[in-house]
């Protein structure tokens, strides 16, 4: 069993640090015997990398951390506690050029 948690650490009312303190994932889930990988979530080579690690463990779940940013690369989304926008044209090409950058 492998699960993802993608961390950004945001809600839709701000910072979760600041809302409800979630505290670490990380051992959360090493305390109930989990193991756990912490990745850059925006970096294919290491999400890659974990699954392949993860797909070799034996014995216990595997929990990948995804530490990500939010609406990352998009001037338009990232930094903005905005659970939903409506994305225009120049905007969705904006989305595509930064994933593209991101490769």
């Amino acid at each position: 069993l492998v699960l993802f948690v993608d961390q950004n650490g945001e809600q839709l009312d701000g910072p979760t640090e600041k809302i409800n303190d979630l505290e670490s994932f990380a051992e959360k889930f090493s305390a109930f015997h989990w193991n756990v990988l912490e990745v850059d979530g925006h970096d294919y080579v290491q999400l890659h990398d974990a699954i392949q690690e993860a797909k070799k463990h034996e014995g216990t779940p595997t929990a990948i951390i995804m530490h990500t940013v939010k609406g990352k690369g998009c001037s338009f989304a990232e930094g903005k506690f905005n659970h939903h926008i409506n994305v225009s044209t120049e905007q969705a090409e904006e989305a595509v050029a930064a994933l593209q950058k991101g490769r």
